[in-house]
């Protein structure tokens, strides 16, 4: 299957979210646990990478 990528805001995909969430969940929820799960990775590495800047950043200053 070919896929796509998507570049949205948070807000934007909770907003997502929140409209998939009003369908039947029997059509919706591999969907919905597909945007979390890749959501979830996205945020998980950006705040990685923030915490490994603060870090090198705090460690210069010493």
């Amino acid at each position: 299957m070919e896929t796509i990528n998507l570049k949205l805001t948070v807000e934007e995909t909770n907003k997502i979210l929140q409209s998939l969430g009003s369908l039947p969940y029997l059509q919706v929820h591999q969907l919905i646990h597909k945007l979390q799960y890749q959501a979830g990775e996205q945020l998980n590495d950006r705040l990685a990478t923030e915490s490994e800047t603060e870090q090198a950043v705090a460690e210069a200053k010493k």
